[in-house]
């Protein structure tokens, strides 16, 4: 926005005027022939506008750029701002056209605009690690987002001409976007830099509508084939140019290249005197005046994945590729069990049985092909960039949405709305015997092979030609299956079937929708605040990890969250219910006429089935099912996120992490420690708890 003094009110259609008459500084005069182009630099320059007077009477720079720079700071509490002039020409003060002469006789009413930048204590920011320190709490990303934001959003839009040439004014988002694609291409190799570089501004971007910037307005796909637009601007562009020097790298060093092709063993500006983080000396227990901490323990995300099993290893997403040759998680047919447990009634068993669906195929079976669901990145512990495509990945699962726990559950539920001898025995020789809702529906649904009934919901529409079932396999038969892998083989609702990540079907999606707990809460607990032991399956883990291993755990949570409100998931999730509400009423209201028959010496007729209502039932329990699967999620979820803000993200946290020159270099250090973690910990649980607050709002979807 620019800014406009009210005595000088003019300025502000001068420079607008200015800009699109004559050459904002992007593409080193825009010469593009499409006017719609010219129209959208224009605006976008315009909006981080600056400028001086010949005569020293401009507004303060700091007042200029409040608004471009930090969108919700005071000015009085930011630090810097400067103004870009390039080889800005001046322009004359009521004209608007440049002054013939710019080296002498410069008019007191000259006018030379350049762009807003702003600190680069706070705006150079590269993901988990920073160009330069940021030293101010609470002016990490808010306070660069939208700039950046702003930058990226126009490179995606037209392309390259939207970056200035060298020697040109550049706005401070546009640096910001430059620097940090620079110090990625040159901390990673050239296969992984882009897709870091996206992962970490899509990871400081879901910031950016708190931060009062919009919606992002791109994807991360797009966002990624964009990097080399950034990262191969000339290092000229940038003021001052770039020192590789300077720039971090992530652990085990830069393995990227630099602008002029060399590696970073090659550069020629590294500080030879200063000690590598395996090489750095012993501190001194006592203070000295030129001592300075440093924090140099880290986390490696993905490490934290594999170690608490939540992810099974790096993967990286292909749009591609179909699923015939792959070889992922095996999975069997469905088991579940049925009145498991004692009678809440009178404590005897109900009488258990266990229910099995029908055969389904392995994820990358021949002959099987589905959508995969999850994250972009699955091991972030920032990244909530959420796909659906086609992967060559391992550790997904073959996903039924509705699962078949669910359907097993049903029947301990309708048992608990009966008293425990509300039913009499079928069989004529217990002579009138009452018994329960369990015994009572296995001992009239348990037909031998031999004997069957007709399909019970023939709304559903079966495709398959067997028209005899047992009511149990009427079910099954209603529950998406595939019996082989042949073009041909006998199979139902296969369509159904999806790919999901491993981390967040098993066990936070099964959990949520069982008797479980998502996560054993008090492990959790004692992640958060990194007194979990140290066990034989977190061998490579340090207490500073553990925090990371209950981000991926509520990163999984909320992965189910998105997962049932992606829209085809959403769909069968409502068609699965519908389908089997309809088969169970269908038995219910049918089977009476399907008595089972005694063969034996002593032959006899079971009495017939009585209907309970199962299809009412079965929508009063599924309403039920999500309810307490929502709240589930909902109660980890924010339980969660307190436990994290209470031990890093409130003012003793932070007061923790403060330097104090008169404690010793051990503790200083070890302050310095703190605070590095604390700030990786906010920086991850600011972007989940954002996204967060965007899925919690699950609607049922009937």
């Amino acid at each position: 926005m620019l800014y406009v003094l009210s005595s000088l009110g003019f300025i502000s259609a001068l420079v607008i005027s200015t800009l699109a008459q004559a050459v904002p500084p992007a593409g080193d005069g825009l010469s593009s022939a499409d006017a719609a182009i010219n129209s959208r630099l224009v605006n976008y320059w315009a909006k981080s506008t600056c400028y001086k007077k010949a005569d020293d009477s401009e507004p303060d720079i700091k007042q200029q750029c409040k608004d471009i720079c930090f969108p919700k700071a005071e000015p009085e509490k930011i630090q810097a701002s400067t103004c870009w002039f390039g080889d800005s020409k001046w322009l004359h003060g009521s004209s608007g056209k440049a002054l013939e002469d710019q080296s002498k006789n410069i008019p007191g009413d000259a006018l030379k605009t350049g762009f807003c930048g702003c600190d680069d204590a706070i705006i150079l920011f590269a993901g988990d690690f920073f160009v330069k320190a940021v030293t101010e709490a609470g002016k990490i990303l808010e306070k660069v987002i939208c700039p950046a934001l702003q930058a990226l959003d126009i490179v995606i839009e037209l392309g390259s001409i939207a970056i200035p040439g060298p020697g040109k004014a550049i706005q401070g988002g546009m640096i910001a976007a430059i620097r940090t694609a620079k110090a990625y291409k040159y901390a990673y190799e050239a296969q992984d830099a882009a897709q870091e570089w996206a992962n970490m501004i899509f990871g400081g971007l879901s910031l950016s509508k708190d931060a009062g910037c919009g919606e992002i307005p791109f994807s991360i796909a797009k966002l990624v084939s964009k990097f080399l637009d950034f990262a191969n601007v000339p290092d000229k562009t940038l003021p001052g140019g770039l020192d590789y020097a300077t720039l971090p790298c992530p652990k085990g060093g830069c393995r990227g290249t630099r602008q002029d092709g060399k590696k970073p063993d090659q550069d020629e500006k590294k500080d030879d005197d200063k000690p590598t983080q395996s090489e750095a000396p012993v501190r001194s227990t006592t203070t000295t005046s030129s001592f300075k901490p440093s924090a140099t323990e880290t986390t490696d995300c993905k490490v934290v994945a594999k170690q608490d099993q939540v992810s099974l290893g790096a993967q990286r997403r292909r749009e591609d590729i179909t699923l015939h040759s792959r070889r992922l998680e095996k999975r069997k047919p469905k088991v579940g069990t049925a009145c498991l447990g004692t009678s809440p009634q009178d404590g005897n068993e109900r009488g258990a049985w266990v229910l099995k669906s029908f055969d389904y195929p392995s994820a990358g079976a021949d002959g099987f092909d589905a959508l995969a669901y999850g994250y972009n990145t699955i091991e972030s512990c920032s990244d909530y960039q959420w796909g659906r495509a086609r992967y060559e990945e391992k550790a997904y699962h073959t996903e039924h949405v509705l699962e078949w726990s669910i359907i097993t559950g049903f029947f301990g539920y309708v048992d608990e709305q009966f008293g425990r001898d509300h039913f009499v025995h079928p069989d004529p020789n217990e002579k009138g015997k009452r018994t329960n809702f369990c015994r009572y529906w296995r001992l009239t649904w348990d037909f031998k092979n031999s004997d069957t009934m007709p399909d019970p919901s023939p709304q559903n529409r079966l495709k398959s030609p067997i028209a005899q079932r047992t009511p149990l396999n009427w079910v099954a038969a209603n529950y998406p299956y595939k019996l082989g892998i042949s073009p041909d083989a006998q199979q139902e609702w296969a369509d159904e079937l999806t790919l999901l990540q491993t981390a967040i079907n098993t066990p936070a999606k099964n959990n949520m929708f069982s008797g479980n707990q998502i996560f054993d809460d008090d492990e959790t607990r004692k992640l958060i605040d990194r007194t979990a032991p140290l066990t034989k399956r977190r061998a490579n883990l340090t207490p500073r990890d553990l925090p990371f291993v209950a981000i991926q755990r509520l990163r999984a949570v909320l992965g189910v969250f998105k997962y049932m409100q992606d829209g085809p998931v959403a769909k069968i999730f409502r068609d699965e219910k519908t389908r089997i509400g309809a088969v169970l009423e269908g038995i219910d209201n049918n089977l009476s006429n399907y008595p089972i028959f005694i063969t034996s010496r002593n032959s006899r007729t079971f009495a017939p089935w009585q209907p309970v209502g199962l299809g009412p039932k079965w929508d009063t329990y599924m309403d039920s099912v999500f309810q307490r699967a929502k709240d589930k999620g909902i109660t980890f979820m924010d339980v969660n996120i307190k436990r994290f803000r209470a031990e890093y993200m409130n003012q003793a946290a932070r007061d923790k992490g403060k330097d104090d020159k008169n404690k010793s270099d051990k503790e200083r250090n070890e302050a310095a420690e703190w605070e590095k973690l604390r700030q990786e910990i906010e920086r991850s649980i600011t972007s989940l708890e954002a996204e967060w607050n965007r899925s919690k709002n699950w609607a049922k979807p009937w």
